[in-house]
C-alpha cells in the first residue's frame, strides 16, 4: 500500500500548532516531492480537551495528555493518517493505539522570561506576579527567586503575552521554541540556560504520531524525516520521565544534548515550593539513550529525599 494521498494530518487549531504542522508538511515534501502539490495535505483541525478546558491548571484536570486525547482517537480510528504534537505534551507512557513515527530537528529548548518592563529575573521587584502553569518552572523559579508570586496561567502564546502587555502579570515564563516558531523571540527579556532552568522533556521537539498498523510505506516515509539527534534526546528524556512515573503533576525536567559521539542527559526534580531539588546527569553513547534515562530515574528514586519522592508516581 502506498503513502496516502492526500495525507490527512491531525492538528490542534492554535496558531502555534498550525505553524508546527506547516513545518512537518515542509519537511515531508523535502523528502517526498510528490507532496509539494497544493492538495497533497488535508489538514484536520481538532479541538482537544486541553483547548476546551482552558481555565484550570492542567495539573488539576488531567495534565498535558488532554492536548493529545482527541488527536490520539482520530489517529486510532483512522480519521487522520498522522498527528502533529509538541513532544512535551505527549505522555511518557504512550497510548497503546499510538506510535511515534518521527521527530523533527529540535528548536531552542530553553525557557524564556517575558516581562512587562523588559526586566530580567534578578531585577524584578519582590512580590512580582509571574505567570506559569508548569510546576517544573515554578519549582526552579522559586529556587532562584523565592520572593516572587506564582500565578496559574493558561492559554495560547498570544493570550499569555497579552496578559503581560495589559499588566495583568509582571512577567511570564514561556518556551523559546514557541516564541521562535511564531517569530516572537525578540519579546524575550531573558533566556534561561539549562543550568538555571532545566527544560521539560521533549521541549522544542515536534513529534509525529501514527497508528501502529499504519501502512508500511507511510511508516518508512516518516522515518526519512526523523532527526537522529532529536530522536536520541527524546528517547533519553522520556525514559527518565517514564522511570519516575512522571506526569504533569511532577515538577521534573529532562534535557539531553549530543556532543560529538556522546549524549549527555541532565535531569531535575523539585518540589513546587522550591525548597527541595535533585539534579544529576550522565553521558553515554546515543545508542544507549533509553538506558541512560532509566539509569537516572533509578538513581533519583534511590537518592532523593522523602519530599521529592512524594512528587513521583513511585512514592
Amino acid at each position: 500500500m502506498d503513502i496516502p494521498y492526500p495525507l490527512r494530518v491531525g492538528t490542534r487549531g492554535s496558531i502555534l500548532a498550525l505553524t508546527q504542522t506547516k513545518a512537518f508538511c515542509q519537511a515531508f515534501t523535502t523528502k517526498h516531492p510528490r507532496y509539494g502539490a497544493a492538495d497533497a495535505f488535508a489538514l484536520v483541525p481538532i479541538k482537544t480537551s486541553g483547548d476546551i478546558l482552558d481555565s484550570e491548571p492542567l495539573y488539576d484536570i488531567g495534565g498535558k495528555a488532554l492536548f493529545c486525547k482527541e488527536l490520539d482517537a482520530a489517529v486510532a480510528d483512522g480519521t487522520v493518517d498522522v498527528a502533529v504534537h509538541s513532544l512535551k505534551d505527549v505522555p511518557a507512557l504512550l497510548d497503546e493505539r499510538i506510535a511515534l513515527g518521527a521527530f523533527l530537528p529540535r528548536a531552542d529548548c530553553r525557557d524564556a522570561l517575558v516581562s512587562r518592563d523588559a526586566l530580567s529575573l534578578t531585577n524584578l521587584p519582590s512580590g512580582s506576579r509571574i505567570g506559569t502553569c508548569s510546576l517544573r518552572r515554578q519549582a526552579q523559579l522559586l529556587r532562584l527567586r523565592p520572593d516572587l508570586t506564582i500565578v496559574p496561567l493558561r492559554g495560547n502564546v498570544p493570550t499569555r503575552l497579552e496578559k503581560v502587555r495589559r499588566g495583568d502579570l509582571d512577567a511570564i515564563i514561556i518556551a523559546c521554541a514557541g516564541l521562535e516558531r511564531l517569530e516572537l523571540l525578540h519579546l524575550a527579556t531573558e533566556i534561561f540556560t539549562p543550568e538555571a532552568m532545566l527544560p521539560a522533556g521533549g521541549q522544542g521537539i515536534i513529534a509525529i504520531t501514527h497508528a501502529p498498523g499504519a501502512p508500511k510505506a507511510l511508516v518508512d516515509a516518516l522515518a526519512t524525516i526523523n532527526n537522529a539527534d532529536a530522536a536520541a534526546a527524546a528517547i533519553a528524556e522520556r525514559a527518565f520521565l517514564l522511570g519516575i512515573a512522571g506526569t504533569c503533576r511532577t515538577p521534573a525536567g529532562a534535557y539531553a544534548v549530543r556532543t560529538g559521539d556522546s549524549l549527555t542527559l541532565s535531569v531535575f526534580l523539585g518540589t513546587p515550593d522550591g525548597q527541595h531539588a535533585f539534579r544529576s546527569d550522565t553521558s553515554d553513547d546515543p545508542a544507549h539513550a533509553a538506558a541512560m534515562g532509566e539509569r537516572l530515574a533509578l538513581f533519583l528514586l534511590r537518592e532523593a529525599d522523602a519530599p521529592l519522592l512524594a512528587m513521583t508516581g513511585k512514592a
